[in-house]
């Protein structure tokens, strides 16, 4: 299955929100997460919304998400490191 386009992505997940895949892993220091074996910096900002994410293994569905967020959340998604919650299986 293609991945969705950016823009469609986006909407969906400020409707839906996102889940950690099953095989995904994701632990949090410092303004840095380490997703799947791969350390991704961010700002504090962008890490007060990804720690949920985190802790949670779910980001909830919100209308005000971040440049630096939806571009992360798009990246891990093309990567298969979450889902759209609508498409969790």
């Amino acid at each position: 299955m293609e991945p969705l386009a950016p823009c469609a992505f986006l909407q969906q997940i400020k409707k839906n929100g996102v889940q950690l895949g099953l095989k995904s892993r994701m632990l949090s220091s410092h303004n840095k997460f380490f997703i799947n074996g791969e350390v991704c910096r961010v700002s504090s900002n962008t890490f007060k919304m990804l720690i949920e994410l985190a802790d949670n293994q779910e980001f909830f569905p919100s209308p005000h998400i971040d440049e630096e967020t939806e571009k992360i959340l798009y990246q891990w998604y093309v990567s298969g490191y979450i889902v759209s919650k609508n498409q969790a299986m």
